[in-house]
């Protein structure tokens, strides 16, 4: 075919847009950066406690691993026991924002004592 572009496999097809570009042009929504951590917590979620591990933590919220509950619906309050060997133990209440399978993301009605990390 006289004019037409042929193209061998090893030749990448030209694409529109770059879906990495447009996957990180996507604004950032969290008002406070994240710290790892990974802390024992108690969530109780009505009258049921459940052990779990907060894997990071920032000024207001915390990311949270807990085994399968039905009880854990985005919108919901509970309060949060944790036991930090470097802040401290301390409780917070934190509104369920984020679920995906047995984590939990969790805004905090007052700070997590992150220490120094906790400067906005």
């Amino acid at each position: 075919m006289y004019g037409a572009r042929v193209l061998c496999p090893e030749t990448p097809l030209p694409w529109p847009h770059d879906a990495t570009h447009a996957m990180s042009s996507v604004p950032e929504r969290r008002r406070h950066p994240r710290i790892p951590v990974s802390w024992p917590v108690r969530l109780w979620l009505d009258d049921e406690a459940l052990l779990g591990r907060a894997e990071d933590a920032s000024r207001h919220g915390l990311w949270v691993t807990v085994p399968p509950t039905t009880s854990l619906k985005l919108g919901k309050v509970c309060w949060i026991d944790v036991l930090s060997e470097e802040f401290g133990s301390f409780t917070v209440a934190g509104e369920v924002r984020h679920i995906a399978g047995r984590r939990a993301g969790r805004e905090t009605t007052r700070p997590v004592p992150i220490g120094g990390h906790d400067r906005e």
